[in-house]
């Protein structure tokens, strides 16, 4: 979608994030349905307008959601979320009981 060309993905990744689908940004079909895929492909190829919208949409789409500073703030959430949840795990368990240290032999000179 970068590169500003629409794709054809599959409904059962359809979790993926994507853009409004009143505004699509590819086509998406059920992985099997060789139909679909066949009139997809088919109004992909023969719909110049809409293969321009939709690759610009999806460039758009990719620009804004993917860009380095969404994907670092994304990140950064991420690991304060991790990091708070860790501590909130950690304050939960109880105290593992302390074993005495093994005293280290000692070695005389004769």
């Amino acid at each position: 979608m970068i590169l500003a060309r629409s794709l054809r993905a599959d409904t059962q990744h359809a979790e993926l994030p994507l853009a409004d689908p009143q505004l699509p940004t590819g086509w998406l079909v059920a992985p099997d349905d060789v139909a679909a895929t066949s009139r997809a492909l088919a109004e992909a190829v023969s719909d110049k307008e809409a293969r321009t919208q939709r690759s610009t949409r999806a460039a758009q789409f990719i620009r804004e959601q993917y860009s380095w500073a969404s994907t670092a703030d994304a990140f950064a959430a991420l690991y304060d979320e991790v990091s708070v949840e860790s501590k909130r795990s950690m304050r939960s368990q109880p105290a593992l009981p302390s074993s005495p240290r093994p005293e280290r032999p000692t070695i005389g000179v004769a």
